[in-house]
């Protein structure tokens, strides 16, 4: 998004809608605020309430507020989000979820607040002790003049944690993409494969679903119409094409091609798509804390009058309830070719009725669970392998069907500073005569870094690290450890604070020592708070991070070496010294006989004007 700091690039003028009159530079000025303990919760507030400002021709506003429950006393203070309130330009009308959650901190209840009659409540969730979903009810249109009331109530049947059927007390609501039950469905709808791989889903008319042997990626799908959907994968598992009855897709990295004509190239800021009389509109997205689309829009593509460009335009509104099922009656759509990455910023699989392609497993957000097991299951033994984000899909994600988020790495994106195998921890400099105490992980300066454990922050401090911070935690033993984060140009914590694991910490710099090389993260994992030169006193990361880095060639020149990251579905990607780089799977267990851990979502900190700073 284009941010205030960059306005002065825009020369063009841009009228401001609303009855504001006047002018602006550039289409958008997004303004993102941070709750104290560092966590994002505000879209264009003014005075901590969504906000729409007219004179920035503000098209979009979020609030998220996490010490609010129902009642207010009962508010949450444990990174759960009691509420999220938001408005958008078409109607600029305030809308709300007020949250509710068991004992055992499950999503139980989203309680909506809107125009007038308007009801999109999810007034009750329960779950069996596996985390199985039992019962399931939502609130929506249930005709098509505007009439509210209940479009599904679920009760589900299991056999162990393999779901056999979903009984829907509610048949005759209009289709609004809810839950809808089929004769033939009830206790007998679902089969499954050996493995624990959907198999059939007689509520979808599904017949048969097939699965990638090597991959476990599905293969086809073929519907009792006879109608079937294959899809192409590379050797990693990429998606290269998607073809059905009627059409076939083509997804080349940025380049998404229907039929043979281009849908859509994507940016990091949105997408392009073709206009109807030639060339390409740019389009660019409001996307929340998940990452989910909230609101597109471009230029009006109008002449300027006297040099003034008219507002921009708004093209794809998506609403959403907490498991992801689409509010439809607001959501909108004024494109010829729809965003199809809602949903976490993935691929919304229309022809599926309610599918999502979350990488690894494919999801359905109408009755909240995945098509097959977590290929991490081994570590969350209390939990059904079919459960999406631990059921707390409110302050969890899953966005490539690993495991929920939050994780266990410093940085979204993990990188050794230049590739270069003598920046990891060991004697690994000057000939393997000096050590180097941990990791340099390269990020650009400003780059947002994060709790590897929840615990307390025990030093904030400036020295020859420049800004650093020490965290406090217990690993799996219960031993205590330290993470230090050295090299910051900014805190979101204070010196004493708790956090809780993939909180933000603060900002990644160049400060201290690190003045003059690629900036970068100095990360390591302390057994005691205060350690001197040397190696005494730490341990090698990789016992504490979900991405773990090794050297190409431990018996070489370090410098001269390059290094292997093993990422967290245990794919192996070859990190070379020119930028290379080139990724096999699965992972060699002579690597890493580690077990991998969470899946962090692809999503970018925008700059901000409200984050803490220690100057």
């Amino acid at each position: 998004m284009i941010d205030a700091k960059n306005l002065t690039k825009y020369e063009a003028r841009i009228g401001t809608g609303g009855g504001s009159g006047g002018t602006t530079l550039g289409m958008q000025t997004m303004d993102i605020g941070y709750h104290i303990r560092g966590m994002q919760n505000c879209i264009n507030c003014s005075n901590n309430t969504p906000t729409l400002n007219g004179g920035e021709n503000d098209l979009f506003s979020y609030k998220l507020d996490f010490e609010t429950g129902t009642p207010a006393a009962d508010g949450f203070y444990d990174g759960n989000i009691g509420k999220q309130s938001w408005l958008n330009r078409k109607d600029s009308q305030n809308r709300s979820f007020t949250y509710n959650y068991d004992a055992a901190s499950r999503f139980k209840s989203a309680i909506y607040a809107g125009l007038g009659s308007e009801n999109f409540s999810l007034p009750n969730m329960s779950y069996d002790k596996n985390g199985n979903i039992t019962n399931l009810q939502r609130f929506g249109r249930i005709t098509p003049s505007g009439g509210m009331g209940a479009i599904d109530n679920l009760t589900y049947t299991y056999d162990g944690n393999k779901l056999l059927g979903i009984t829907d007390g509610i048949t005759a609501n209009e289709d609004v993409g809810d839950f809808r039950q089929a004769p033939s469905g009830g206790s007998g709808a679902y089969s499954y494969w050996a493995n624990g791989s959907l198999k059939s889903d007689a509520n979808k008319g599904i017949s048969l679903i097939e699965y990638n042997t090597f991959l476990k990626r599905v293969k086809k799908v073929t519907w009792s119409n006879g109608n079937v959907l294959n899809f192409y994968y590379d050797g990693i598992g990429t998606l290269l094409k998607k073809a059905s009855t009627n059409d076939t897709w083509i997804y080349n990295n940025e380049l998404i091609y229907k039929n043979s004509g281009i849908y859509q190239i994507a940016s990091p800021e949105g997408r392009m798509t073709p206009k109807t009389s030639g060339g390409y509109a740019y389009e660019f997205d409001y996307r929340d804390h998940q990452g989910n689309l909230r609101l597109s829009f471009r230029d009006s593509l109008a002449a300027p009058v006297n040099g003034v460009y008219a507002p921009p335009v708004i093209t794809q509104i998506t609403e959403q309830d907490p498991w992801g099922l689409e509010i439809k009656p607001l959501s909108y759509v004024n494109s010829v070719n729809s965003n199809n990455f809602k949903f976490l910023n993935r691929l919304d699989i229309v022809e599926l009725n309610g599918v999502s392609d979350l990488v690894n497993r494919f999801y359905d957000w109408q009755n909240g669970r995945f098509w097959s097991l977590d290929p991490l299951a081994e570590k969350f033994t209390s939990w059904s392998p079919y459960n999406y984000a631990l059921n707390n899909p409110i302050k969890f994600i899953d966005p490539d069907g690993n495991m929920a988020v939050p994780f266990d790495d410093p940085l979204k994106k993990m990188q050794i500073r230049e590739n270069r195998a003598s920046n990891l921890m060991g004697m690994v400099r000057n000939g393997a005569s000096r050590p180097h105490q941990g990791w340099d992980l390269q990020a650009p300066v400003g780059t947002p870094t994060y709790a590897v454990k929840g615990g307390t922050v025990v030093l904030i401090e400036t020295g020859a690290y420049g800004k650093q911070i020490i965290l406090s935690f217990e690993d799996e033993n219960g031993d205590t450890k330290y993470a230090q984060y050295a090299h910051l140009s900014a805190y979101n914590v204070t010196d004493g604070q708790k956090v809780d694991e993939g909180q933000l910490l603060g900002e990644t710099g160049d400060t201290g020592n690190a003045k003059g090389v690629t900036p970068h993260l100095h990360f390591e994992i302390r057994l005691q708070k205060s350690v001197g030169l040397g190696l005494a006193g730490r341990e090698d990361p990789n016992i504490t991070t979900d991405t773990k880095f090794y050297s190409q060639n431990p018996n070489g020149n370090q410098t001269q070496t390059g290094v292997v990251r093993v990422n967290i579905e245990g794919s192996q990607t070859q990190m070379n010294l020119d930028g290379t780089t080139t990724t096999s799977t699965p992972a060699s267990k002579s690597i890493s006989n580690q077990s991998t851990l969470i899946v962090t979502p692809n999503m970018t900190m925008p700059s901000d004007k409200t984050r803490i700073k220690n100057q």
